[in-house]
């Protein structure tokens, strides 16, 4: 690729948010594991840079489960509302909205596990998605 200085024509817009196709990913855990049988379904795609730079910021502190979703709240809001397409999370037998308000409900440890599994898998655009540390596994779909 060039790159060319200087004023240049380069005619009808690209908005990379309005493309066809979105990567998103599917996040299960393992057999054994504590939240095995919950499923999130993200998008990995589409999604601002500051949110992936400040998620990465936040989980680099080593702050605790409780005291991130203390903290950290108005940014796991955002990362929800951007991020999360669906989930089968339920409480008391109703299902739980796969949103901001829906995600600050959950547990603290439950919410770091997706929040680990998503900045792997985003972290590495255009390349098959492993399994996660956090114990669970993701693939990839769109």
């Amino acid at each position: 690729s060039t790159t060319h200085r200087g004023k240049h024509n380069m005619g009808k817009l690209y908005e990379p948010k309005k493309r066809e196709t979105r990567r998103q990913m599917h996040l299960t855990f393992d057999e054994g594991h504590e939240f095995h049988g919950a499923e999130i379904d993200v998008w990995l795609s589409g999604v601002p840079i500051s949110l992936y730079l400040e998620l990465s910021g936040m989980m680099g502190r080593g702050v605790s489960g409780e005291e991130a979703v203390a903290v950290f709240g108005p940014l796991l809001r955002e990362f929800a509302d951007s991020c999360l397409i669906s989930w089968n999370l339920g409480d008391n037998g109703e299902p739980v909205p796969a949103n901001g308000e829906g995600l600050l409900r959950q547990e603290a440890d439950l919410v770091i596990a997706i929040l680990t599994g998503w900045m792997k898998a985003a972290g590495e655009p255009g390349t098959p998605l492993a399994e996660t540390s956090s114990g669970g596994s993701t693939s990839g779909a769109g």
